[in-house]
């Protein structure tokens, strides 16, 4: 990271609450949709394979192979997780609190609407008594 001008100071907490917070209502229910993603569960067990591939199939140094694959099934399935609660923070969150902000305003429009469609309509029905020539019909 150094190398490309990125100090470790700037990396600290830059961001990190999105993943690392507390989970909001419905993110866990949106991380476990993107978790069960097949596209995303293929990707994953092709990667997988490869790394297997590299421990297991190989002439590779005596390390401990199993340990070694379950620390990277544990860092693939943290980065999809860590990948989902960006998705959550950057894109589902706030186009849910802007379907709010707009449903409160058009619930409040539509009040207003009613109210002055009721007064109009109050208004016209006593303009149009006003005006209304009524004989009485006991003297026709």
């Amino acid at each position: 990271l150094l190398q490309v001008g990125v100090q470790h100071r700037h990396l600290k907490d830059r961001g990190m609450s999105k993943i690392t917070g507390k989970r909001q209502h419905g993110q866990d229910v949106f991380l476990g949709q993107v978790l069960r993603s097949y596209p995303l569960m293929r990707k994953c067990a092709e990667e997988l394979r490869e790394v297997y591939a590299a421990l297991f199939e190989r002439d590779a140094a005596q390390v401990d192979r199993a340990s070694v694959l379950n620390l990277v099934t544990k860092l693939v399935h943290e980065t999809k997780v860590a990948t989902a609660s960006v998705i959550w923070h950057d894109h589902q969150w706030p186009a849910k609190e802007e379907l709010a902000a707009s449903t409160e305003k058009y619930n409040h429009l539509h009040d207003q609407f009613t109210e002055t469609r009721t007064m109009y309509l109050k208004e016209v029905a006593m303009l149009r008594d006003q005006n209304r020539a009524r004989g009485n019909p006991c003297n026709d």
